[in-house]
C-alpha cells in the first residue's frame, strides 16, 4: 500500500493548489468587500439625516455582503469535501461511504441513552456521516449538533415585556455507532467523571433511572467514568478488563487532539461513543492555508475514527457472534 504523502502527491495535490489559490481569493474578496461596505455605510450615515433610511442601508448593505460571502464559502467548502475528504476516505478504505450533508439520525442519538436530561433536544443537525464495514464491524459516525432552546421573558427599561429565545448546545461532536462483539441483552452506560460531577444525578429518564452503579475492578477507568448498569454481571462482561484498559486509552488520545469528554454507552449488541469537540472536525477554515500539513491533519482526524474498531478490537469475534 503506498505511503500517504505519495497519495497526497499523486492523488490530492493539484486540487489542494486549486482549493488553495480559491480560498485566497474569497478570503482577499471578503476583506475588500468587507471595507467597502463600511465606506459605503460612512457615506449612508453622512448623507442621510433620516435615521430610517440609514438603517435601511445598513440592513440591506449587510444582506448583500453575508449573502454573497455565504454563497462562495459554501462552494468552496463542499468542493473541499468532494476533492479532499471523499478522497482521503476512499484511501483509508474504499468500501466506505461519505456523504458531507447527511448525519447519525435523531433516533440513532435518543437510542444511545447518552443525553437523556431535563433538557430536551429542540433542534438537532449534523454533517459528514461516514459509514460501512470495517472488517466484521458495521459502523457509522458523523457530526451532530443536539440544542436546547429556552424563552425568557423579561421587562426592558422603559417597562415593556419582552421575549427572547437562547438556544443552549446539549452536545456538539461526533456520535460513533458500532456493532459490538458480544450479543448481550443489558444496558450500559458509562459518564465521564471530570471534577467528581456524576453526570447520572442529571438524569431523569425512567429508562435510566432503572440503571444501577456498577463496581468494576480498574482504579484508573473508575477515576475517569461513571458506570451505570442494569445487571452487575453482564455489564462486567462487556466491560472486561481489556476493554477498560481499551477505553482509558481511546480516551486519553482523543483528550491530546483536543476532546472536551466522552460518554459511552452498551445498548441492544451496538457500542454508542459520543466525543466533545465543540467544533466541526472536517469543515476547512478561510483563514488556514490548505496545504500538505493541514490535509496529513484532516487525514488523522478521519484515521482516528476509523482506528476505534482496532483500539477498542471490535473485530474480535471469539464469544459466538458473527
Amino acid at each position: 500500500m503506498k505511503s500517504f504523502e505519495e497519495f497526497y502527491n499523486q492523488e490530492l495535490k493539484p486540487a489542494v493548489d486549486n482549493l488553495e489559490k480559491e480560498r485566497k481569493k474569497i478570503l482577499s474578496w471578503s476583506i475588500f468587500g468587507f471595507l467597502f461596505l463600511m465606506f459605503g455605510l460612512f457615506v449612508v450615515f453622512s448623507y442621510f439625516a433620516d435615521a430610517s433610511y440609514s438603517l435601511f442601508f445598513i440592513i440591506l448593505g449587510l444582506i448583500i455582503y453575508f449573502s454573497l460571502a455565504g454563497f462562495f464559502l459554501s462552494g468552496f467548502k463542499s468542493r473541499f469535501k468532494s476533492q479532499v475528504i471523499d478522497k482521503i476516505i476512499k484511501f483509508l478504505d474504499p468500501s466506505l461511504e461519505y456523504k458531507p450533508k447527511e448525519y447519525l439520525p435523531f433516533e440513532v442519538f435518543k437510542k444511545s441513552l447518552l443525553f437523556e436530561t431535563k433538557e430536551s433536544v429542540n433542534r438537532y443537525t449534523g454533517s459528514d456521516l461516514i459509514k460501512g464495514n470495517i472488517g466484521l464491524t458495521s459502523v457509522a459516525f458523523s457530526q451532530v449538533h443536539a440544542e436546547h432552546e429556552e424563552t425568557h421573558t423579561y421587562t426592558d427599561s422603559q417597562g415593556r415585556t419582552q421575549t427572547e429565545t437562547i438556544w443552549y448546545t446539549i452536545f456538539r461532536g461526533v456520535l460513533f455507532v458500532a456493532d459490538f462483539n458480544k450479543n448481550f441483552n443489558t444496558k450500559v452506560v458509562v459518564f465521564p467523571n471530570s471534577e467528581g460531577i456524576s453526570w447520572f444525578d442529571k438524569l431523569f429518564s425512567s429508562t435510566l433511572r432503572n440503571l444501577k452503579p456498577i463496581k468494576l475492578e480498574d482504579p484508573e477507568f473508575e477515576s475517569l467514568f461513571n458506570v451505570y448498569g442494569e445487571d452487575q454481571v453482564e455489564s462486567r462482561y462487556i466491560l472486561s478488563t481489556s476493554l477498560m484498559r481499551r477505553l482509558v486509552e481511546l480516551w486519553n488520545r482523543f483528550k491530546e487532539a483536543g476532546a472536551k469528554d466522552i460518554r459511552i454507552s452498551f445498548i441492544d449488541s451496538y457500542i454508542f461513543i459520543a466525543i466533545d469537540f465543540r467544533k466541526d472536525l472536517l469543515e476547512p477554515s478561510l483563514f488556514s492555508a490548505i496545504d500538505y500539513n493541514r490535509i496529513v491533519d484532516y487525514y488523522w482526524r478521519v484515521k482516528a475514527f476509523y482506528d476505534v474498531v482496532d483500539d477498542l478490537n471490535l473485530n474480535r469475534r471469539i464469544w459466538g457472534k458473527t
